[in-house]
């Protein structure tokens, strides 16, 4: 199984579906050069096979006169969006991703791109949903105060107050 495996960039957990040989650690690797070659092979098919394809359809359509607006066209933006990944730990990975996104590391549209998601719409279904909560007078995150929204808030403000109350043992 690990042969026939290995010329796909699949690891054996994955094959076989079983972990249990595994340790966290290494089960974590072994999926993370899977998915990056998930990434790359998809990457690869949308030059290759999906935009010929869509070129194709582009330049039919255009033919038939139903999107007269596509012949005007010379290079239409688009991309394509697979399915994305879920990280084994959602909290670690969207502090990671408010990081990123904090230091302009990232765009939106990447972000929700790893998720199989097109920015775009994500948006626009979360100004109607904010819309509407505010018509109902529900309540918003934004609303809520950053120190109770973030999970290590508590931790960090603890180990402040461990570390002053040393300083302080200390001094006395």
């Amino acid at each position: 199984m690990a042969e026939i495996g290995r010329c796909l960039s699949v690891p054996v957990n994955v094959i076989t579906g079983d972990s249990s040989r595994h340790n966290y650690a290494s089960g974590r690797l072994d999926h993370q050069t899977y998915f990056k070659s998930l990434r790359i092979e998809q990457a690869h098919l949308g030059r290759v096979v999906m935009d010929r394809i869509f070129a194709a359809w582009l330049e039919e359509a255009s033919l038939l006169g139903a999107y007269a607006v596509l012949r005007t066209l010379q290079s239409p933006i688009f991309q394509w969006i697979f399915d994305g990944t879920e990280h084994v730990d959602p909290a670690k990975e969207a502090r990671a991703q408010a990081a990123r996104l904090a230091s302009n590391t990232t765009t939106l549209a990447y972000e929700y791109a790893r998720q199989g998601k097109d920015w775009e719409a994500e948006l626009r279904q979360r100004a109607k949903e904010r819309k509407l909560m505010g018509e109902l007078g529900l309540e918003s995150e934004e609303t809520v105060s950053d120190e109770s929204a973030r999970p290590d808030a508590t931790e960090t403000k603890n180990t402040q107050e461990k570390q002053k109350n040393a300083s302080n043992t200390q001094a006395a």
